[in-house]
């Protein structure tokens, strides 16, 4: 944790002055990279100084605690494919219906997305495998181990899901502004201003947490990262496409229905409800290749 927080001071007081030279290069210099990347907003550059922290900073605590190698972290060459494709498979599936039942209900509604095809699902792939297996080798891989060496599973699973949780509510706010030194601590500020709101991040912090669940327990239950990995891209997967062609319609709160985020809702509880039966059922037949 401490750690963790370390590395978000890091990144605000980096940030700014990342962010201006970028700019200052591009306008004094030009150039394809130069243009690009200074047509990134703030917060986006924030979240990658972050992530490149968090990167560097994790190969510590790996070595250190004894997992600095693929195996240790849960990627042993045990049916991996079969792992993959049905977390992967079960995701995408269950939450292509859950979406298909809000559209049938009216709860939410069609709207093409603005960029094509193609691009739009190159976009989504990439993120959807470097976030997965990103966040997996940190909280599953790493974290979640870590405290299973102490504590029981019930323990190291509330723990996991309290810190994935927290992580994944406190981000930097997209709101643009005249960017100066001290930008980087207004967006932490503006990134926790949402816990000012119990109402409002309920229902995302229930998914979150479930979700975290699932995965802990399918890295207890597999012994490996597989399952999990494929879970996790499957609902980055489904949670992205929902959101670039779906919008939601009806009045109901955010907490309910998520404000046409998948990741909001409450009501997202049951389709992950279903999947956790389908993984435990999957499992129990795998066993012995498991």
């Amino acid at each position: 944790m401490i750690f963790l927080a370390c590395c978000m001071l890091g990144a605000a007081l980096v940030s700014p002055w990342i962010y201006m030279a970028i700019h200052w290069a591009a306008a004094n210099w030009g150039g394809v990279a130069l243009n690009y990347l200074a047509e990134h907003p703030f917060y986006r550059v924030f979240n990658r100084v972050l992530q490149v922290e968090l990167i560097l900073g994790i190969g510590f605590f790996l070595k250190r605690d004894g997992f600095f190698s693929w195996q240790a972290l849960g990627f042993k060459r045990v049916n991996v494919t079969a792992s993959l494709l049905f977390g992967l498979g079960s995701s995408v599936v269950l939450m292509v219906l859950f979406s298909a039942v809000l559209l049938g209900l009216g709860w939410q509604r069609w709207e093409t997305p603005g960029a094509g095809l193609a691009a739009l699902a190159s976009r989504i792939m990439a993120t959807a495998v470097a976030v997965s297996l990103f966040e997996e080798i940190l909280f599953r891989g790493y974290f979640y181990q870590l405290c299973r060496r102490q504590f029981s599973f019930r323990t190291a699973v509330t723990i996991n899901m309290v810190v994935f949780s927290l992580v994944h509510f406190v981000k930097p706010s997209k709101e643009q502004e005249i960017v100066m030194w001290s930008s980087g601590f207004k967006m932490l500020a503006l990134a926790c201003r949402r816990f000012a709101a119990p109402m409002e991040i309920l229902g995302g912090l229930l998914v979150v947490a479930m979700v975290a669940w699932i995965l802990c327990w399918s890295v207890e239950r597999t012994r490996s990262l597989w399952l999990a990995l494929g879970v996790h891209a499957g609902l980055i997967c489904a949670q992205q496409w929902n959101a670039s062609w779906t919008h939601p319609a009806t009045t109901w709160p955010a907490w309910v229905l998520g404000g046409g985020d998948l990741r909001d809702g409450i009501v997202t509880l049951v389709p992950l409800a279903i999947q956790f039966c389908l993984l435990r059922w999957w499992a129990g037949r795998n066993a012995l290749a498991l």
